[in-house]
């Protein structure tokens, strides 16, 4: 594995990581939006994400000359905090999360 692939795989995967958070972020803001339909709405564009997410990952190992465990492991990274900010952004900001 060259030094630069490496470089590469660890930019494209914290890039769809970062991509990933911004998501999510974009689909909570829309479901806080419509109380009435809060929940449907996370779960629905979660697992949307997910979807999304491994099959551009799996793409870009396919089509791409990335490191495996580079990619993936900066992608992982990066989802962990967003995973971390959306459940505190939602907790902070959901509908009777404050008395």
């Amino acid at each position: 594995m060259q030094p630069e692939n490496l470089w590469l795989s660890f930019a494209l995967g914290a890039a769809l990581g970062t991509l990933y958070i911004v998501a999510s972020y974009v689909s909570n803001r829309r479901a806080l939006r419509s109380a009435n339909r809060f929940m449907s709405i996370v779960v629905t564009t979660m697992l949307i994400r997910i979807l999304l997410a491994l099959i551009v990952l799996v793409g870009a190992m396919l089509l791409l000359p990335v490191s495996p465990t580079a990619f993936l492991g900066s992608f992982f990274v990066m989802f962990i905090i967003g995973l971390i900010l959306e459940v505190v952004f939602l907790h902070q900001n959901s509908p009777g999360a404050h008395p």
